[in-house]
């Protein structure tokens, strides 16, 4: 009997707790302070916070910009007479170039990591994405895509002295960022 009355008292129990959490809908929101409708008329109390101006953005970044640090070719397209080959297919005795590593610094300067060994050159990068790498052999290039992980640049190359000129097309990933 005892336990009857006891689990009958305690479902009665649970039902008032329900309906109190229930009433009006929401008991977590206390009518007597109502709502904001219209916030111009607020103003701000902490001192000097009526001066406060967001920062402003970044400047931009420039190409020369962009192009600081390391990266590392991925792989190198040739065009010739129109057509595009991929180096390291056509001509699979150059595969050890893939992986070679350029960093350019902010002095003008770029090093270039390679199988072959290490070898610092001058270069120099317009904001409209003209590139020149003082390599012996290559040309003004331009920069076909340059963002915070891939860049693409194109150089005109000649290994006889400028009669016969072709494109190659550096894919690079940057290294570590």
């Amino acid at each position: 009997m005892w336990i009857g009355l006891g689990a009958t008292l305690t479902f009665v129990l649970l039902m008032l707790i329900g309906l109190m959490v229930d009433e009006g809908g929401d008991s977590y929101v206390d009518d007597s302070y109502g709502m904001i409708d219209n916030t111009e008329h607020l103003t701000t109390t902490d001192p000097g916070m009526e001066d406060y101006t967001p920062p402003a953005s970044p400047p931009p970044t420039t190409v020369a910009q962009q192009v600081l640090g390391i990266w590392q070719v991925d792989a190198v397209d040739v065009t010739i007479n129109g057509m595009t080959y991929d180096l390291f297919e056509a001509l699979p005795d150059l595969a050890y170039l893939r992986g070679t590593t350029y960093e350019f610094y902010a002095n003008g300067t770029v090093a270039e990591d390679s199988a072959l060994g290490y070898q610092v050159y001058n270069y120099s990068v317009s904001e409209a994405r003209e590139i020149y790498i003082a390599i012996p052999g290559y040309y003004q290039g331009t920069i076909n895509r340059l963002d915070d992980k891939r860049m693409s640049v194109t150089l005109p190359y000649s290994a006889d002295g400028g009669l016969t000129i072709f494109d190659m097309t550096f894919k690079m990933d940057r290294v570590g960022g």
